[in-house]
């Protein structure tokens, strides 16, 4: 049986569905036949993704497809120009509709062409891996990646339409699985306690894979929530970068060698560890949150041979930070992110971060 879940995402004017079930890619197909005639339809997906799934890309019905390498490499100034100058040299123009089948990486790359391309055309997320269903297709981030960070250069721009259909999770590997229950988690802290103890409770079925849709609309609806106050991250939405602080900073550290999903369990883990050296969150919540991330077999530890300083280079360059100081979003009890004033991330003094860097590492 099919389940869908259509869900409005707003931006000032701007409504899109985002469809989450089981087997629902014709919704996909079905959009693009009926467009067709009035567009020029352009598929971007990437070598692996191409590689396990031949037959749906040559089913999508498009004037073009476009494969990328696989990889964190391929988001960047470089690739995105290869892209733009393709659909130049094809005198594609503002009637071009792009599609992206892939993960975050392909999907914020494609993005950002899409909303620079003619100053902006439209595009549709196909997200194939858990990270990019709850998290990388919803809400409009576009970005590339440079040596100075991750994400710093890049805007917002929606998708027309999001289709995200769990069977593409049967292909995943383990890593990649794991790898995305992270913002899973993180969403649960930062919004809703009654999910988080729903993870804590399932978390064996969550490893064997099952019943994930209802987890994954859940994660997806409460994101849409926080999109919709603030779709540009002027205020509350910056919560959803709980962990990534850190996170980031280990991210671009490593060479991007540790993925994200999994540099962003590090950084929960230790702005967790900030929350609670500031006297905000308790040390019980604190303890529960690391037991979670653990029992999802998620990592908590910062790598040992992962340079300190590398690591707080990375974060000066974070997109939070005002007047040269490093800030987090702290948490104030599982289920809710702190704030005060209407501010919702804080100054963190370096040498507090040089302290938790180190406790992480034991």
């Amino acid at each position: 049986m099919v389940k869908i879940v259509n869900i409005k995402t707003r931006k000032e004017n701007l409504h899109y569905p985002i469809y989450i079930g089981q087997g629902i890619i014709d919704i996909l197909l079905n959009y693009v036949r009926k467009i067709q005639k009035n567009r020029k339809v352009v598929l971007v997906t990437d070598v692996a993704v191409g590689n396990l799934y031949p037959a749906l890309v040559k089913k999508i019905p498009c004037d073009l497809v476009i494969i990328l390498p696989s990889g964190e490499k391929i988001k960047s100034r470089e690739i995105k120009a290869q892209i733009e100058d393709t659909l130049l040299e094809r005198k594609y123009g503002r009637d071009t509709l792009l599609i992206v089948l892939g993960g975050g990486v392909v999907g914020d790359l494609t993005g950002f062409v899409a909303a620079t391309y003619h100053r902006g055309i439209p595009f549709v997320q196909v997200p194939t891996t858990l990270l990019s269903m709850v998290d990388a297709s919803i809400g409009g981030k576009t970005a590339v990646n440079t040596d100075y960070g991750k994400n710093l250069i890049g805007c917002f721009h929606q998708p027309e339409m999001v289709v995200a259909d769990v069977d593409f999770m049967e292909t995943l590997t383990e890593e990649e699985f794991l790898n995305g229950l992270a913002e899973i988690v993180k969403t649960a802290c930062i919004l809703d306690k009654k999910f988080f103890e729903r993870l804590e409770k399932e978390h064996k079925t969550i490893l064997k894979r099952e019943n994930m849709l209802p987890i994954i609309k859940k994660t997806i609806e409460l994101k849409k929530n926080i999109v919709n106050a603030d779709s540009l991250e002027k205020r509350s939405r910056q919560i959803l970068n709980f962990g990534h602080t850190l996170g980031h900073g280990i991210e671009t550290a490593s060479g991007n060698l540790i993925k994200h999903g999994f540099a962003v369990s590090m950084g929960i883990a230790a702005e967790n560890y900030i929350s609670s050296k500031l006297g905000i969150l308790s040390e019980e919540d604190s303890k529960r949150t690391r037991i979670l991330l653990e029992n999802l077999h998620l990592p908590v530890k910062i790598p040992e041979e992962l340079e300190t300083e590398k690591i707080l280079k990375a974060m000066m360059n974070d997109k939070k930070n005002f007047h040269h100081e490093i800030r987090t979003v702290l948490l104030s009890r599982i289920g809710k992110a702190y704030k005060e004033n209407n501010i919702y991330s804080f100054p963190v003094k370096e040498g507090l971060i040089r302290e938790i860097i180190d406790r992480c590492k034991k």
